[in-house]
């Protein structure tokens, strides 16, 4: 965006700065106009797209990476961000990322742990079910599902259960 504004203010002190010494007069006022407005569509066409992609909300096996990959990194509080609370008999959000923080972390540094996000298995309007296979050396394999609950407009994990 910055760079086509900046190709607008250039163009146009250009233009007003070194026209009169065009020995020719190739660049006539209508082209100089024609440029500056397609200039100015092409940066709202950006600002619009942009203004669209941003308010998008992220899906959600890609907040189910985000919420494994903090807590599999130590970072508790980052994840507990991505978690939703709501009653208690439906979605502990807050108590699964606890449960799950040393686990994730232990299985990572002692275990040497790698693990791959899945694509979503069951998405509704309200809730999603990511699969997440936790892989150990040795080839042994542990999938876990993430249960997502759509807060608004965003995904926050609700809960966890191993398969």
């Amino acid at each position: 965006m910055l760079l086509t504004l900046g190709s607008i203010i250039t163009f146009m002190w250009t233009c007003k700065r070194h026209a009169h010494r065009e020995p020719m007069g190739l660049v006539n006022d209508m082209q100089r106009r024609n440029v500056v407005i397609f200039a100015v569509i092409g940066l709202l066409a950006l600002a619009s797209w942009i203004g669209v992609r941003y308010t998008m909300p992220e899906a959600p096996d890609r907040v189910a990476w985000e919420w494994v990959r903090d807590l599999a990194a130590g970072k508790q509080s980052k994840a507990l961000q991505l978690a939703y609370e709501g009653p208690a008999d439906r979605c502990s959000g807050r108590d699964t990322t606890r449960d799950k923080a040393g686990l994730y972390s232990s299985w990572r540094t002692k275990k040497q742990m790698r693990y791959t996000v899945m694509i979503p298995d069951q998405v509704t309007d309200d809730r999603a079910d990511v699969p997440v296979k936790f892989i150990f050396p040795g080839s042994k394999t542990i999938v876990h599902h993430i249960i997502l609950y759509k807060a608004g407009s965003q995904w926050k994990v609700c809960r966890v259960w191993d398969k």
